[in-house]
């Protein structure tokens, strides 16, 4: 029996891509590729930062000197139309809400500190029981401790959990460690989904 769901934020709570978002900023700025940005952006540096290992100060360097850019224009948080554009995908957070009534809910995101300041107001908003934030707990997603370490706070079982998730190798990070999982592409898939495990939405 499905005791806890546990949601992904950026892609699947909060209207946010890295590839629609941010990157095509930094395109217009350095006329590189999406692909070249990712090379730059997919590294060691990103994945630490995510997991509170290095400071901002020193991902804003490895950046600044990676893109041969001034550090002012990197704009983690403050490229155009940023705050903007925060805000929940097709009402999800009400989802969120009447799933709430019967299970256990937990957001488990990669996320560093700064992004995590800007999107604390909407977290607020959203009825969760866990909040599960990489740069907190020195480990990220799909890594299989982090997956062990939610359903022990949350004092489930993995085949007592469902985690839906946007990106596919956190998907199969939550598979290979024996939980239920749904990979988001829109509101209506993930109720077809939660539909076909006899999951309760009132």
């Amino acid at each position: 029996m499905i005791k806890g769901i546990i949601f992904d934020l950026g892609g699947v709570l909060v209207d946010f891509h890295m590839d629609r978002d941010y990157y095509p900023y930094l395109e217009k700025l350095t006329g590189k590729s999406l692909d070249e940005l990712k090379k730059v952006f997919e590294t060691k540096y990103l994945v630490e930062f995510e997991k509170g290992l290095i400071s901002y100060k020193e991902f804003r360097n490895f950046i600044k000197n990676e893109l041969n850019i001034k550090e002012r224009d990197i704009k983690w948080v403050t490229f155009p139309g940023y705050k903007e554009k925060l805000k929940f995908i097709d009402s999800m957070n009400e989802l969120v809400d009447k799933l709430h009534n019967k299970y256990k809910i937990a957001v488990l995101s990669n996320i560093d500190a700064p992004r995590y300041k800007l999107f604390r107001p909407l977290i607020k908003s959203i009825h969760y029981d866990y909040l599960f934030l990489s740069f907190k707990l020195h480990m990220r997603k799909p890594e299989k401790e982090i997956y062990e370490y939610v359903l022990s706070k949350m004092k489930i079982t993995k085949d007592e959990a469902i985690f839906i998730d946007d990106r596919k190798e956190n998907i199969e990070g939550a598979i290979a460690c024996g939980i239920d999982s749904i990979l988001f592409t829109s509101k209506e898939a993930l109720l077809e989904e939660l539909k076909k495990r006899n999951i309760e939405i009132s």
